[in-house]
Parts: structure tokens; sequence; C-alpha cells
């Protein structure tokens, strides 16, 4: 067992120049963590890692107004993200799956990640429109990440899976969102997000797996004005990932799912103090898998189905409120 102590403090101010047109934010945030294992006589061979340590991060975040329903923001951060105890210290293993076998393997030698990142973008404020368009990059040491480190998956080879740190880590993409709301209750929403990144070693590049493809979300709706009933339609798109993306992370090709598109559907209604709720997902049936949920499996896997999501399904529920 291990005691997991994480305590962070943060610091912030707000600095206005020229009655608004500019608002500065400045901030300061420590944070400190301890791993502290306990001896288990259950597992007198095992060997946990004690780990401590405390970190110092600026923030500077900027917002300029150039007209009353236009922003224009841009910040610079420095991030730390200790090692969670299952990240160092969990170690389990099922050597007798038929056509998965893996083993999680411990890592003592697991340091703290620190990041430098910078976000800008543009937002438009409107009256029943709200666009949302930013640009990203962040740079990390010891990138903190779950990999395939050996293995085959068979009961002789079981995978072996760690958290390991990555020496040097990019990530750079964008994201756009939107939405409308009418006077009348018609609703539109949309949200496009893509990501890139590379893990270089040495004078070696590669892709960084862990970053999912291009994502992009579409929902039409209708709400009441008074708020008594409601519903919406979304179409969700995810785009395949590309080949260059997965070089290195699966011992021969990784299994790809297909691009994919699904529709769900969801409605509410009021009824005094009692709301049902009632959502129809996978509405066509599709049978697809995320990129996150499969990372790592071979494409000759034969048992790439468990990995897939629902097919149609239907949920309802109610709340009362007293």
């Amino acid at each position: 067992m291990t005691d997991f102590t994480l305590a962070g403090v943060f610091l912030g101010d707000e600095i206005d120049i020229g009655n608004g047109a500019v608002t500065i934010f400045p901030a300061l945030r420590l944070d400190h963590y301890k791993l502290s294992p306990t001896d288990d006589p259950l597992l007198p061979g095992f060997v946990e890692a004690r780990q401590d340590g405390t970190r110092l991060s600026p923030k500077l975040g900027l917002v300029a107004k150039p007209a009353a329903d236009v922003r224009l923001y841009a910040n610079y951060a420095q991030g730390f993200r200790a090692p969670e105890p299952s990240q160092v210290n969990q170690f389990f293993e099922n050597p007798n799956a038929p056509f998965f076998a893996y083993r999680t393997l411990t890592n003592p030698d697991l340091k703290p990640e620190t990041s430098r990142s910078i976000e800008g973008g543009i937002r438009y404020l409107g009256k029943h429109v709200k666009i949302d368009v930013s640009v990203f990059r962040g740079d990390y040491r010891r990138f903190i990440s779950q990999e395939q480190v050996g293995g085959t998956g068979s009961i002789a080879d079981p995978i072996l899976f760690q958290f390991i740190n990555l020496d040097r880590v990019s990530v750079d993409g964008f994201e756009v969102r939107g939405e409308f709301r009418a006077a009348g209750g018609i609703t539109a929403d949309l949200a496009v997000s893509y990501a890139d990144g590379d893990v270089r070693r040495g004078d070696r590049r590669t892709s960084l797996s862990t970053v999912d493809p291009l994502k992009l979300v579409a929902g039409i709706g209708y709400r009441d004005p008074d708020g008594r009933f409601g519903g919406e339609i979304i179409a969700t798109h995810s785009a395949r990932q590309s080949l260059s993306d997965t070089v290195g992370v699966c011992t021969t090709d990784c299994l790809r799912p297909a691009a994919f598109t699904i529709l769900d559907a969801t409605a509410y209604a009021r009824l005094g103090a009692l709301t049902v709720r009632a959502g129809v997902f996978n509405i066509t049936d599709k049978k697809y898998a995320w990129w996150s949920d499969v990372r790592g499996l071979s494409a000759t896997t034969t048992v790439a189905d468990a990995f897939t999501q629902p097919g149609r399904n239907v949920s309802v529920s109610a709340t009362y409120t007293f």
C-alpha cells in the first residue's frame, strides 16, 4: 500500500489596463507530493519506491478587448505533474488469458513531468452566436506515458506495460468551438479538435501515439424558451489514426480503427418537480472503436471486437426535486 500526499497552493492577480481594454493575469502555483509506501506481508519480495518533490510554476495570461463582443487571449504556463502511486508501485499480471496475456510493471525510477505551454486565440461573444478559435503548443520534459515495453501477448510471452518517462515530447494543435442560440429555441453546436505530438529521443523523432486523431462533434436541437422540454441530435465523427502516427507503437502493424460517424438523440421534459430524460445512442448501430482503447493492439489481433463500443442503446432517467 502507498500513501499519497498531494498539495498545491495557487496565488493569482488581475491587472486592468486602459479601463479594461487589456487585462493581465499573473499567477504562481506551488505543488508538493510525497509517496510513502508501507510493506505488505503478502508480498515479501515486492520493493516499493519512495518519492517526494516540490515545484514552483509561473503562469501569465492576457486578454484584450478590441470590441465589445470580441476577445483576444494568450496564455503561457509552466506545469508540474507528480507520478501517482499506481504508476510507480502498481504490479498486476493476467498470465493465463487465452488471447491477451499481459503484465503491468512497477517503475521506481519514474520522475515527475514538467511542461511549458502557450495558447492563443480569439473569442466572439454575440447575442445569439459564440465562437472560440484557439491554437496551442506544449513542450514536456519527462512526459509520463504508459507504454508497451515488451512481450507479444502469448501465455509464454505476455505483453509488458509500464509507465515510463519519455525524454522530450511536444504537442500542438487547434480547437474550434461554436454555438448558436436563437430566441425561438433553435440551438446548434459545433466542436472540432486536432492535435499532433512528437517524441524526441536524442536525434530520433517518433509520433506520440497517445494523441487522438481529429474529432468533430455537431448538434442541432430545440429548447423551449420556458425550459419545459427540449431535445438534440448529435453527430460525432472521428478520423482514422494515420499510419505515420503509429510507428513504433506495435511490434507489427497496429490495429487502426476505421473512421466513423455516429448519431445520438437526447430529449428531456420537466413536469413540475419531475424531470425525465431519455436518449437513443448510436442510432445507426455502427460498429466502431476509439483509438485510445485499441492503442498498442496489433492489426492481426483476434480480440478486436472486445474493444468496440456498444451498438444501438437506450437510456431513460428521472429526477425529482423536493
